[in-house]
Formats: structure tokens, C-alpha cells, sequence
């Protein structure tokens, strides 16, 4: 399938298939906006929700999860200041906040997977 992806396409000379963290790696929401014209979060999938009514909505996901004993995990992949405080808000502490840019994904994933790890063993 992956082989069937790119014929046609002008100014391919070569290809080869990428992890996910890889390619988003590759790929901010930056790059997709100014290749596409569009939001990649929009994209993503509408709500029907304006900006304030889907942070509203997050801060109470947040809440109601860390009121219910669940550890949210937040990360900033390649987000702006706001966004970043808004996610660092809704962790359950300031160390379960990530920031990452590019490939830096990938040693934040291992670094949640090692504490939850860790969180395992210690209950």
C-alpha cells in the first residue's frame, strides 16, 4: 500500500516509509498550514465549538480527570506560549508537562513511558 502512495507526484526521486513520530517530526502544524492553506488542528475534525468554548471544555476534562485520580500527561508539540500554559494547566503537575519540538517527541514519549513504568511498580 505504502508503494502505491507517491505515483505521479512531480519531483519525487525517492521514498521510504517514516514512523509517525518521525514524520510529525518532519512535519510541524506550521509547515502543513503553509503547504495546504489550511488549520492542521481544524483538520483534525470540527467540534462546532469556538476557541474559549473548547479551552473551557479542557479545563474541565482536566479537572474532573485529576478530581477522578487519573495522572494527565500534557504535551506542547511545537505550541506557542498560550497553548503551552493551557496544557501545563490541565497536567497534573508541572512535571507532567512536556514541551517538544521536531524529533524531541520521541524522547518525551520514552520519558512518560519510563513514569508510568515507574508509577507501575511503586503501587
Amino acid at each position: 500500500m505504502f508503494d502505491a502512495l507517491l505515483p505521479g507526484v512531480d519531483g519525487v526521486t525517492s521514498k521510504r516509509q517514516m514512523s509517525w513520530e518521525e514524520a510529525w517530526g518532519h512535519m510541524p502544524a506550521a509547515y502543513y498550514d503553509s503547504l495546504t492553506g489550511s488549520n492542521a488542528l481544524s483538520d483534525l475534525g470540527s467540534n462546532g465549538r469556538n476557541g474559549s468554548q473548547s479551552d473551557t471544555a479542557m479545563a474541565k476534562s482536566c479537572t474532573a480527570a485529576r478530581n477522578a485520580g487519573i495522572i494527565v500527561y500534557t504535551i506542547g508539540y511545537q505550541t506557542n506560549a498560550t497553548t503551552s500554559g493551557k496544557l501545563r494547566d490541565c497536567a497534573s503537575t508541572s512535571s507532567h508537562y512536556y514541551d517538544a519540538s521536531g524529533t524531541q517527541i520521541s524522547t518525551v514519549f520514552s520519558a512518560i513511558a519510563t513514569s508510568i513504568q515507574k508509577l507501575k511498580l511503586t503501587q
